[in-house]
């Protein structure tokens, strides 16, 4: 029953089907018989943190394939194997826990939690290659193991 009744559920003379004023506080939808056994308490698996968070996942535009790994709040997420990974790239399957839906369950693995950024790697230094005017005119002939400059 819904508030205010069910207020009255775990007072005395409001026990199910038997107190005085139970019908004030419970709502019969059915019958059962026999007894059910206790099950064991449910095992939670305890994810590492593997430090710093890959890319936060990003709605349209970015093409995520097998193996790619996002972050979305704490928690590091990664695309499941074909077919399922034709999905990852999808909004309505984009990877949270927190999600209305279930659906990203189809194509993402919960696998660890992550604190932070990754560092970003340096970028690449190149180097400029003196400008030689263009082409030559005759090629050498040769092979993978030797080369004949014919000039």
């Amino acid at each position: 029953m819904a508030e205010p009744s069910n207020l009255w559920c775990g007072m005395a003379g409001y026990e199910p089907g038997n107190g005085q004023y139970w019908k004030s506080g419970w709502e019969m939808t059915g019958s059962c018989f026999g007894t059910l056994t206790l099950t064991d308490s449910p095992l939670f698996e305890v994810l590492s943190n593997e430090g710093g968070c890959p890319a936060e996942y990003e709605y349209g535009g970015v093409t995520y394939e097998e193996d790619s790994r996002v972050s979305k709040g704490l928690f590091v997420f990664q695309c499941k194997p074909w077919p399922w990974s034709q999905h990852c790239s999808q909004t309505g399957y984009a990877p949270g826990v927190d999600t209305i839906t279930e659906y990203w369950k189809q194509a993402w693995i919960l696998i660890v939690t992550c604190s932070g950024r990754k560092a970003q790697s340096s970028s690449p230094n190149f180097v400029s290659l003196q400008n030689l005017g263009g082409c030559p005119d005759a090629q050498g002939s040769g092979s993978r193991s030797s080369f004949t400059d014919s000039s």
